[in-house]
């Protein structure tokens, strides 16, 4: 995992697209890979008694990542890491890091010239490759609000049958940015949530360039 005096917030797990990147990228220590330990329980019950009709807004900290998710996912990190902002929302951010059995959701926002100047399959290829654990599902371009997303899909994650999706994009605003989202998603409820989060996804660029 990465060395703590580099990130605040989250600590990185074996798949944390943020772990990957800011390994890559920033000079952090490696992702560890968390095989061997216990698969952690779910803090809510069962995948299948998750109220997900209900969601909530989500920030971090500076208000400049903005986006809805499930009320279930009330573990909520919005301090940054080491490349940018970033906030993350799962039921329980440990078990999202460290196994393939918890759903959740991470975004970061870097305005790193060494991320924003690569392509997105280069970024893709640099940190999303999970495929000792998954089968690759391939890549595919999306809109959404704005935003020319390049996902990569992992499924049968573990012994679950879990997806990852990684997705990144960088719009032509000002100031230049990427924005990085990586989900764990459980059950059919969770590609739903998905949807939905990065549907209303919003970054306040004016707040971007004040924290830049």
């Amino acid at each position: 995992m990465g060395d703590e005096s580099d990130t605040e917030g989250v600590t990185p797990g074996r798949r944390s697209i943020l772990a990957g990147i800011a390994g890559t990228f920033a000079g952090l220590g490696a992702v560890q890979t968390a095989s061997g330990q216990e698969e952690p329980e779910w803090p809510v019950g069962g995948p299948d008694e998750v109220d997900y009709t209900r969601h909530q807004v989500i920030a971090d900290d500076s208000g400049t990542i903005e986006l809805s998710v499930p009320t279930a996912w009330d573990d909520v990190d919005a301090t940054p890491v080491g490349i940018g902002l970033s906030v993350w929302a799962s039921p329980d951010i440990e078990g999202y890091v460290n196994s393939w059995v918890v759903p959740g959701i991470e975004v970061t926002v870097t305005t790193e010239a060494r991320i924003v100047e690569n392509e997105p399959d280069e970024v893709l290829d640099t940190f999303a490759d999970f495929g000792m654990d998954c089968g690759d599902g391939g890549r595919q371009r999306f809109d959404s609000r704005g935003y020319e997303f390049l996902a990569q899909t992992w499924a049968a994650c573990g012994d679950d049958g879990t997806m990852f999706v990684a997705m990144v994009a960088t719009p032509e605003t000002d100031p230049p940015h990427t924005v990085l989202v990586g989900a764990q998603l459980v059950t059919v409820q969770d590609i739903v949530a998905l949807a939905a989060a990065s549907g209303s996804l919003e970054v306040d660029t004016d707040a971007l360039e004040a924290v830049s």
